[in-house]
């Protein structure tokens, strides 16, 4: 057999060299282009996350101090303490002062006697007219006793 000739040869070899070194080369691009892809797919990823956990810690900060808004403090509660004693007071001192049924139901029995005594005395008493009546009886009898005595 013959040697093929030393071009031959290096063509060949250049050949088989430079297809799978091609081959390495497009695919080293290909992959550097999908890692860039990736990178960036990460990277929109990450951002979403942070802005997320971001907007998450304000909702937790906002009703924290939502939260601290409308909790009362020991000094708010040392205040309505100190309102209900005095409510308390109040109340007390109304208790003392104030007329209880039993004492209503006495008042009425007083003025339920007063009442009857009022009605015994109209029924008792004279009147104008009567006093006018022995007013005049009284004037009679005088005027009887003068002409007796004349």
């Amino acid at each position: 057999m013959n040697q093929p000739r030393p071009e031959s040869r290096i063509s060949a070899l250049e050949k088989r060299a430079s297809t799978p070194e091609a081959t390495i080369e497009e695919l080293s691009a290909d992959t550097a282009e999908e890692l860039k892809a990736i990178r960036q797919d990460i990277k929109q990823l990450s951002e979403g996350i942070t802005a997320s956990y971001t907007s998450i810690g304000d909702t937790f900060i906002a009703t924290w101090d939502d939260i601290k808004a409308t909790l009362a403090t020991k000094e708010n509660i040392g205040r309505l303490e100190a309102r209900f004693d005095k409510v308390e007071g109040d109340i007390t001192a109304l208790k003392a002062t104030m007329a209880t049924k039993d004492d209503i139901s006495k008042l009425e029995a007083r003025f339920g006697k007063v009442e009857g005594d009022i009605t015994a005395l109209k029924t008792t008493m004279a009147t104008k007219d009567d006093i006018a009546a022995i007013k005049a009886t009284q004037d009679l009898v005088l005027q009887l006793l003068q002409q007796k005595g004349q």
